[in-house]
């Protein structure tokens, strides 16, 4: 940097907690530049940027950038009017992501009125989750953010006929899933009697939809009675197609359980952004004092407040102190945010680019653990978890050793490939490898630290 770029950033820069300088020296110049193009315009960010896009190296940015974000990215940096001081290479990068986002949006549209059409037909009421919605309704354009699957929320007594209706629209459960036992699908801190809902494939296309009865942030994990959800519910327009979605609150405590406690932020940036924009998009209308309440009330508070300062401290997202006062600081703060971020600045990528299996055994503390984790794998419990509590079109119909050699050799024919690729490409290195297995053990660290009580002396009411 020259003593002319120092002396004008000196000058730019508001106080010393503006977090993206956080972000700068704990990470890199990328990290806090894209951060910081992403958030809320401030003055101070703003000029910031001025000077940081002058100065930032595009490749490392790519390298940072998840696919997902691309998009909006591109729609950020045209609002400031400096997209065209981007490389070509990325410029066509962002275009293609665009292009690519809203033909998928046309074809999950499809998808979602025939689906809707269908169950209203049988008299199946449902509730639209997380992406459908966010891109429809928190999002500029339908352009901006893509999707992997449609979720969906049934009611318990026809979750048994929609999955028929699914599977008379050619619907089916993909083969990877068919080969594996039910303890294989749940993860170590769900609760007794959670559904496990296996994505349902169109044969021949990339179109997974979930079907769900219940939510992270209601019951059995909280006491949160799934019928509720259902009495607040409201209409909402996605293009013309007119749906039902949770309540504008409701909907936001789930996206930040899933987020947070469900996925430990291993989604990375987008998954904020999604918060970001929906409290961007709703915040005149939030009553926050009734966030607080229910989130206490429901004893995820350590969660919601963990979630909403980041987005505030990172997208400049509008939640008031006085909401954070309610929710009341989860004891070491600063520990559980530093782990939290490291999630979320990996993207995902560095965990998504090896064998999951591999690094989850790398990331035991202890050689028996390890061990036991290995016999789980080859021959899993049968009463692990109950076989109604998964949310599918298929079921494994034998166990113990039948079950392990099914797997293997579903192994063999689609991972063995994937593998490979990754080994050619140098994703398999024991570096890689190890910053894979750090990554998860910090993933367990703070599940583990987000067990403590809410600090001495936080207010309650």
């Amino acid at each position: 940097m020259t003593r002319a770029a120092e002396s004008a950033e000196r000058h730019a820069r508001p106080p010393s907690s503006d977090f993206i300088h956080v972000l700068r020296r704990q990470f890199s110049l990328e990290h806090a530049c894209l951060v910081a193009l992403l958030g809320r315009k401030d003055a101070g960010r703003e000029r910031l940027l001025d000077i940081w896009l002058t100065q930032i190296d595009w490749r490392c940015m790519q390298q940072i950038i998840s696919p997902d974000l691309l998009a909006y990215l591109g729609h950020v940096l045209a609002q400031r009017g400096v997209f065209n001081r981007c490389p070509p290479w990325l410029q066509e990068q962002v275009l293609n992501r665009q292009r690519f986002t809203a033909a998928q949006w046309l074809r999950w549209r499809l998808e979602l009125r025939s689906i809707v059409q269908t169950f209203r037909e049988h008299g199946i009421d449902l509730i639209l989750l997380k992406g459908a919605v966010l891109t429809s309704v928190a999002y500029p354009d339908t352009c901006l953010r893509s999707m992997s699957d449609l979720d969906v929320l049934v009611q318990p007594v026809d979750m048994q006929r929609a999955l028929r209706l699914m599977e008379a629209g050619g619907f089916g459960c993909p083969n990877y899933y068919g080969s594996m036992h039910p303890e294989l699908f749940s993860g170590r801190s769900a609760p007794a009697m959670a559904e496990i809902a296996v994505p349902l494939q169109r044969s021949g296309t990339r179109a997974f939809v979930e079907l769900h009865t219940q939510l992270e942030s209601a019951e059995p994990a909280y006491p949160v009675p799934t019928a509720m959800l259902w009495d607040g519910a409201e209409d909402v327009d996605l293009c013309g197609l007119t749906c039902r979605t949770l309540d504008k609150h409701e909907f936001l405590l789930h996206l930040v359980m899933h987020l947070s406690e469900h996925h430990l932020f291993e989604h990375g940036l987008r998954s904020l952004l999604d918060v970001h924009l929906w409290i961007e998009r709703h915040h005149a209308q939030l009553n926050w004092r009734l966030i607080a309440d229910q989130a206490r009330r429901r004893g995820y508070a350590q969660w919601v407040y963990l979630t909403l300062r980041m987005v505030r401290d990172a997208l400049a997202t509008p939640v008031p102190e006085a909401a954070f006062m309610a929710l009341g600081a989860p004891a070491q703060l600063a520990a559980k945010q530093q782990l939290a971020y490291e999630q979320v600045l990996a993207e995902g990528r560095v965990t998504g680019n090896v064998p999951h299996f591999l690094i989850k055994t790398l990331a035991q503390p202890t050689i028996a653990s390890a061990a036991r984790l290995v016999i789980r794998r080859l021959l899993p419990r049968c009463t692990a978890t109950p076989a109604a509590m998964v949310r599918t079109l298929a079921l494994p119909e034998t166990t113990g050793i039948g079950l392990a050699v099914r797997r293997l050799l579903g192994d063999l024919r689609t991972r063995l490939p994937k593998y490979f690729r990754a080994w050619r490409a140098g994703r398999l290195r024991w570096s890689s490898l190890k910053r894979a297995a750090k990554l998860l053990s910090q993933a367990d660290r703070l599940r583990d630290l987000m067990q403590t009580p809410v600090r001495a002396g936080a207010p309650r009411r």
